[in-house]
């Protein structure tokens, strides 16, 4: 046990002087070095002879785990211990003596800027021991038979031993300044330059046995089928995926062959002799192929005999729609082609500038139409073999002649409607009846009189042998005559009857020779469209009893005469112009006349004016091609009507009367029939 007097305490203290609190009062204070603040232990502090220590010494400290700034020092009764412990609630020195001699220190670090033994610096490669300071941590054996070293300086490690019985020697010795493995079994497959992962690695003889794999997929190492799992695995007998136990591709390392039981998408690639492209697959030579390109139309989805860019014109083809093009066709050893439709080219090439018209049915080689000219087909058929080229401004037609506008009313005398358009002639087609005469106008009332009404315009005929499933066309009526009693227009003409034929031209052969040669019928060219009315003429004003006279209505309107029946066969068409069957337009109606001054009563009226004629009908266009191009037009409406006349005037001198009224404005020809046939 410790001297007491190695803590401080004076020899010359006793025990009464220090604990019996009844020292004389002459006696000198005793001298001392160190006094505790309590002295504690397992006896009576009385029982301490002199020169001894109590168990325990503290100050602040009630108990070893006491928080309080103090200290205590001596043997703990918890656990027989012999500690000594000191310092406050964040910074601390606890020591308790055992074999483990443990020193804890908290909240305060070691002032010294070098803790070390053995080694006298961090370069001291020949003493054992270690080295700890701001420089770095050194700790091995005499002359680094194993060492453990860090420099701060440099941020280097060195290690001399070994790691899991491998020398560290050889270790670094497998790894260059760079990082990189020098050499070993692994570094000998791996070309991480090229970015080659493995090089000639081998799985083994077995097809099946070796292999890489993802995934938890198994197969039968002797036949290489899969038996579970999911994911990919590479042997040498292939490679093969497999999702929940079931193959899903595979690809034969022996035969080349490959099996996918999915989708097989590829944008562009070969197989065999074709080549696939973003919309089509074609043969090497680009002759023939598949096409899936949409552009809103009827596409072509196979074509033969030309390119992928020139499929819409190949000899042979297939659209979307279902429908074949082909030149020729052989059926049960019997040849079909669409020379007898085209014809045989007898009238040889055409070059056609100038405005022209056919006088025969024509069978040209090659025909072409330039220089804003016309050709007119005047009931003859056109064919052409080869191309039929029209250009823009050019054009092949049969239309509608106008009808004539009626007469204007000066004074009080009625005039006449104007003319129907002429008809069209029929030859080896039907042409076209004539449109209708528009009516007269009322003559405007004398002296009181009351004015006549407007004649309704003339109605049309009626036709036999058409395929028009109905018909129906008006022109305008006439308008009122002015004045204090009401003069009515004409009403216009009816539109002609139709009296359907049994033949209709839709295949090929009835088409180009429209003809209605039902049994028992008389043989009569087909027709569609009848003839329309005319217009009626305007009513004429009344007159007033102060005097004068009141004014004529205008006549009524022609109405445009129809289309006529175009056959047009051509093997090859580039239409950048147009081909027409168009009905004539129909006549404007006259005006009335004004009404004339009077001396009193009410004024004189105007005339009505007179209504417009209806346009002609549309014609029939049988158009029959094998390959078409261009950005022309074919068309078949029906012509426009014509405007109705402006009314009269009433006159002066007397009491406002009733205006007179405009004529009505003529409808539009209905559209005749477009007979397309791809052939």
């Amino acid at each position: 046990m410790p001297d007491i007097f190695e803590l401080g305490f004076s020899p010359e203290l006793d025990r009464s002087e220090i604990f019996s609190g009844s020292q004389s009062d002459d006696m000198e204070p005793p001298a001392v070095s160190v006094v505790p603040s309590s002295v504690s232990g397992d006896s009576s502090p009385i029982a301490i002879a002199s020169g001894e220590l109590a168990s325990i010494i503290f100050t602040g400290k009630e108990t070893f785990d006491s928080t309080e700034a103090g200290y205590r020092m001596g043997i703990d009764q918890s656990d027989g211990i012999y500690k000594w412990i000191i310092g406050d609630s964040t910074s601390s020195i606890d020591w308790a003596v055992t074999t483990a001699a443990t020193l804890t220190i908290t909240g305060a670090g070691l002032v010294s800027p070098t803790l070390s033994y053995g080694k006298t610096s961090l370069a001291d490669s020949t003493n054992a021991g270690y080295w700890i300071s701001s420089d770095g941590v050194y700790i091995g054996a005499a002359a680094d038979a194993t060492a453990f070293k860090y420099t701060v300086a440099g941020g280097t490690f060195d290690f001399i031993g070994t790691v899991s019985s491998r020398s560290t020697a050889t270790l670094a010795a497998a790894i260059d300044a760079s990082g990189d493995l020098v050499t070993d079994v692994i570094n000998a497959r791996i070309d991480s330059e090229s970015k080659k992962l493995l090089s000639d690695f081998n799985f083994g003889t077995d097809d099946y046995a070796g292999a890489v794999k993802s995934g938890d997929i198994a197969w039968n190492t002797t036949t290489g089928a899969i038996t579970g799992g999911s994911g990919v695995v590479v042997y040498r007998g292939g490679i093969i995926g497999a999702a929940a136990g079931v193959a899903t591709f595979s690809i034969d390392a022996a035969t080349g062959s490959a099996t996918f039981a999915g989708t097989l998408s590829a944008p562009t690639g070969t197989i065999g002799g074709f080549t696939i492209g973003a919309d089509y697959i074609k043969d090497a030579a680009d002759s023939f192929g598949l096409a899936s390109t949409v552009s809103g139309g009827d596409d072509v989805r196979f074509w033969a005999g030309d390119t992928f860019a020139n499929r819409a014109t190949a000899p042979f083809r297939i659209t979307e729609a279902g429908t074949i093009v082909a030149t020729s066709a052989v059926v049960n050893g019997s040849s079909i082609s669409n020379n007898d439709i085209y014809g045989n080219g007898e009238d040889s090439d055409g070059t056609i500038t100038g405005d022209t018209s056919l006088t025969k049915d024509t069978f040209y080689n090659d025909l072409s139409i330039s220089n804003n000219a016309t050709l007119t087909t005047d009931g003859y058929r056109l064919f052409i073999k080869g191309t039929l080229t029209i250009e823009s401004g050019s054009k092949i037609a049969w239309n509608g002649n106008d009808g004539t506008a009626g007469s204007n009313a000066s004074t009080n005398a009625a005039v006449s409607g104007g003319a129907g358009g002429t008809a069209l002639s029929s030859a080896s087609l039907y042409g076209s009846g004539a449109g209708k005469t528009g009516g007269a106008s009322g003559a405007g009332g004398t002296a009181g009189g009351d004015g006549g009404g407007g004649t309704a315009g003339t109605s049309g005929d009626a036709i036999t042998n058409s395929f028009a499933d109905s018909f129906s066309s008006g022109s305008g009526s006439g308008g009122n005559g002015g004045g204090s009693a009401i003069a009515s227009g004409g009403s216009s003409g009816a539109a002609g009857g139709i009296s359907a034929s049994s033949i209709r031209p839709y295949n090929s052969i009835f088409a180009v020779e429209m003809f209605d040669k039902a049994p028992g019928a008389t043989p009569a060219t087909l027709k569609y469209n009848s003839n329309v009315g005319g217009a009626g003429g305007g009513g004429g004003g009344k007159a007033s009893a102060g005097g004068g006279v009141a004014g004529a209505g205008g006549g009524g309107g022609g109405a445009g005469s129809g289309g006529g029946v175009m056959v047009v066969a051509a093997k090859i068409v580039v239409n950048n112009g147009s081909i027409e069957s168009i009905g004539g337009a129909g006549g404007a109606g006259g005006n009335g006349a004004n009404g004339g001054a009077t001396g009193g009563g009410f004024n004189n009226g105007g005339g009505g004016g007179g209504g417009g004629g209806t346009g002609g009908p549309g014609g029939v266009i049988v158009f029959i091609y094998s390959t078409l191009s261009g950005a022309g037009t074919v068309s078949v409406l029906g012509g426009t009507g014509g405007t109705g006349g402006t009314k009269g005037n009433q006159g002066t001198g007397g009491t406002t009367t009733a205006e007179a009224t405009n004529g009505q404005s003529g409808s539009t020809g209905e559209s005749g029939k477009l007979i397309t046939l791809i052939v």
